[in-house]
């Protein structure tokens, strides 16, 4: 009889461990469909899916760039350095390099010896440094040192950049700018002196196609609409206002 008992036993918890084994196998199987369906390409060089993850990915980009901004002023206040000597070269940024910078890497934003920061990756980081655009209402008429980074036609990180910068808008995407992307030029010397003092693009100077660009003026950060067919999607944020 205790045989018989013991044998039940045995076959319950048995059974009972293969209903554990499998609701887990249920839970990693719907686990897996959620993490798939989460996670997919945005077309802008980031992995983003819901509102959560693009969310996460536009407050990344605005924290870096600001932490570009504030290594500057750093480099500024405590080496001494000039706007025209800070320089961004670093690993695949070399097109940015500065021929006017200290060469003991002082004014280097990337350098261990200057602003000591991680250079620009990619996902969700990607992007360059520019001098030859301006920002409407943004400082003097010269053009601003810019960080450009293009989203492709993630649309949704756009609008959350958009949302976190305080620019709204009543349609479902940005306003429509022409400053195209050959405009940023990369930053290499960023003269003030020399600075064409009307550059030959603005943003958010709300030209006869793009009225609507007007509520870029005045703004650090934003992100706008760059062609009618075809769109994507440009982010802008001011690092030294001229």
């Amino acid at each position: 009889m205790k045989n018989q008992d013991n044998h039940l036993q045995q076959d319950r918890k048995a059974k009972e461990t293969g209903n554990v084994f499998f609701i887990i196998l249920i839970a990693l199987m719907l686990l897996l469909g959620l993490s798939r369906a989460v996670i997919k390409d945005s077309g802008g060089g980031a992995n983003i899916g819901d509102k959560g993850q693009v969310k996460i990915a536009a407050s990344q980009i605005l924290k870096y760039v600001k932490s570009v901004e504030n290594t500057i002023k750093q480099l500024q206040l405590i080496n001494g350095c000039s706007e025209e000597e800070i320089n961004f070269a670093a690993n695949d940024f070399s097109y940015h390099n500065n021929s006017d910078a200290p060469s003991d890497d002082s004014c280097d934003v990337f350098s261990p010896k200057g602003g000591a920061l991680n250079a620009p990756l990619n996902p969700p980081i990607e992007g360059q440094f520019s001098g030859g655009v301006a920002i409407e209402g943004f400082g003097s008429a010269r053009a601003e040192l810019l960080y450009k980074q293009q989203l492709g036609s993630n649309l949704a990180l756009c609008n959350a950049l958009n949302e976190m910068s305080n620019i709204t808008y009543s349609t479902g995407a940005p306003p429509q700018d022409r400053t195209p992307n050959s405009s940023f030029t990369p930053f290499g010397q960023y003269d003030y002196n020399n600075a064409p003092t009307q550059p030959a693009r603005w943003i958010g100077e709300g030209g006869a196609s793009e009225t609507g660009s007007v509520i870029f003026a005045n703004k650090q950060s934003g992100c706008y609409t760059l062609g009618t067919t075809g769109r994507h999607y440009i982010f802008y944020h001011v690092l030294l206002a001229r």
